[in-house]
């Protein structure tokens, strides 16, 4: 081993690779969430040319963009409770974030219920993509 450098790099990849691959594969529940997260960061990508580019690109506004993402999925109830898996203050109605998160539920369910669910969401989503929206859009 010690005469094969790149060997020992590899296997040491290897294994911290698996170290934190138990830590969700073998827990169904992460795995899920796994799996969730990675489709809808699949699905917007499909669905929106330019937030495709942006993680192709690996462009740091992904960094502030997908907990954005994840938290309107959490307030659409569709996250898999991956917010409140990594970071649980949010859905303490006690703590400050816990009641910034309730306010800004109940202000989206207000909003969703004038402007319609579905094109509400959309709306929201092209927004914290950052995409352009259409004449239409942009007049709601």
């Amino acid at each position: 081993m010690k005469n094969n450098v790149e060997l020992v790099e590899i296997l040491v990849e290897f294994e911290n690779s698996w170290s934190q691959g138990l830590t969700y594969f073998l827990n169904s529940k992460k795995l899920n969430q796994l799996l969730h997260f990675s489709q809808v960061i699949e699905a917007i990508g499909e669905k929106h040319r330019q937030f495709a580019d942006q993680l192709e690109q690996r462009d740091t506004e992904i960094f502030v963009i997908i907990p954005s993402l994840l938290i309107l999925k959490s307030i659409e109830n569709d996250d898999k409770e991956i917010c409140s898996f990594f970071y649980p203050e949010i859905i303490d109605r006690n703590s400050e974030k816990g009641k910034i998160m309730v306010e800004l539920k109940r202000n989206y369910e207000a909003s969703r219920k004038k402007l319609g669910g579905y094109e509400f969401y959309n709306l929201v989503e092209k927004c914290l993509i950052d995409v352009p929206l259409t004449e239409p859009e942009s007049m709601r």
